[in-house]
């Protein structure tokens, strides 16, 4: 059960993702991820976004494959 009480079944999500990788399909994968971010300019010229999770988690990606962006309340940040 995840923090949000809603239940995943990891087996379920695993088997796509093999069978996707396996076979070369495309898919389209949304993932919640929370930290903070910055940017990150490419020598290209390009920027990029940057964001910590916990720990050492860091996850790169362009603002074009962002749905949505949430602030998280104060008290919920991490200190740094």
């Amino acid at each position: 059960m995840s923090s949000r009480g809603r239940e995943i079944d990891v087996g379920a999500v695993h088997a796509k993702l093999a069978e996707a990788a396996e076979t070369g399909a495309s898919v389209e994968v949304i993932l919640v991820v929370r930290g903070r971010v910055r940017p990150v300019r490419a020598p290209s010229g390009v920027v990029r976004w940057r964001m910590r999770g916990d720990g050492d988690h860091v996850l790169t990606f362009r603002a074009e494959s962002v749905v949505a962006a949430t602030p998280l309340p104060s008290t919920s940040r991490r200190p740094r």
